[in-house]
């Protein structure tokens, strides 16, 4: 910020005494933070493509340091950043890290903000409910989410917010409400969002069309979906949901030998991805203890629900571990950390 304001005042400077040669300098500082923030930026965006989240985080701090210094010229780079920041986190499984940095968004942007309300912009409350999905907080999330799908039937986020409500239902066991939600928002549900980012809420709808044991339904849109498995672009997270979403697909037909083949093949993507995905990896070999348990294969299960729980705690305790530096950092450099933590103090 101090060195946009810098370019900022000289600007004005040069403006009233019409000395030219320091119009020129200011306007080339601040094409010079465009540039150069962009640069970042955009050098950001290709780690995160490539999934090496371990190297996003080392060049995460000093892209959103220099694009803050050039505020409000930065301001859309700054946006990138952010985004990336989030979907990193959402791709790693960080929920809990995601939720304490949403609430503090949430707690700057509204100041008499309350922590058992809901945020008023609607991109900070959708992030606050997916980050409470990802820890199973499903009651949280949906009084966010129904919340939203009533006054964003015009937004670019309704037909996310839509499905994310009809997984909640589904996680929830309230199969009719999801049902439901379908059969009254049938036509925005199955229509193709303008990005092409359509894996998650198509998986969803999959979840559901099985929930309705309509299989040659679901197994239509699995086929739609099938180029995800080979897409190095998309992460390795949503393509391991891609294949155990059709090992359940597959068991439901009676075609048991490939359903534990899409779910070792499910695990066998995370463990490979440049950047250990814990909560995801616990998820799935949780999945497979489920399996081989309707299998008969007891002794296997066990083993599988161990190493579940193996990486659950793994994850549990990383996610203490960053959620106490979190605190001790906003302690340290917000100006009135009261107010800054109040809401992730309140939420925990």
């Amino acid at each position: 910020m101090a060195f946009s304001s810098g370019a900022f005042i000289g600007f004005l400077f040069a403006t009233f005494d019409q000395n030219l040669l320091l119009f020129n300098l200011s306007f080339f500082f601040v094409l010079l933070s465009i540039a150069y923030t962009t640069s970042l930026s955009m050098s950001l965006v290709k780690t995160f493509s490539l999934h090496d989240y371990d190297q996003v985080w080392k060049e995460f701090n000093k892209v959103q340091f220099w694009c803050k210094s050039w505020a409000p010229f930065s301001h859309f780079q700054l946006r990138l950043v952010t985004l990336v920041q989030n979907e990193t986190l959402i791709n790693q499984g960080r929920y809990a890290e995601l939720e304490a940095i949403t609430r503090v968004q949430w707690a700057i942007d509204e100041r008499d903000a309350n922590p058992n309300g809901i945020p008023k912009k609607t991109e900070t409350a959708d992030l606050l409910a997916i980050s409470l999905m990802g820890q199973r907080k499903f009651e949280q999330a949906i009084v966010i989410l129904e919340t939203l799908s009533k006054k964003t039937k015009k937004h670019y986020l309704h037909r996310g917010i839509l499905h994310s409500l009809a997984y909640c239902y589904l996680e929830r066991q309230e199969r009719e409400k999801a049902d439901k939600l379908l059969e009254e928002n049938e036509k925005i549900m199955d229509a193709k969002p303008v990005l092409n980012v359509a894996l998650i809420p198509d998986l969803v709808r999959v979840r559901l069309e099985l929930n309705r044991n309509n299989i040659e339904s679901a197994a239509r849109i699995m086929a739609e979906l099938s180029h995800y498995s080979r897409n190095s672009k998309v992460s390795p997270e949503f393509r391991a949901q891609y294949f155990r979403t059709l090992s359940n697909m597959r068991e439901m037909q009676g075609r048991a030998e490939e359903a534990e083949l899409h779910l070792q093949t499910a695990i066998d993507i995370i463990r490979s991805a440049p950047s250990l995905n814990y909560l995801s990896l616990s998820e799935t070999y949780g999945e497979y203890a489920r399996f081989l348990d309707r299998c008969n294969n007891k002794e296997l299960a066990l083993c599988m629900a161990q190493q579940s729980e193996d990486f659950e705690n793994e994850y549990l305790q990383k996610q203490l571990a960053r959620l106490d530096d979190i605190r001790s950092l906003i302690a340290r450099k917000s100006k009135n950390p009261i107010s800054a933590v109040r809401l992730l103090c309140e939420s925990a």
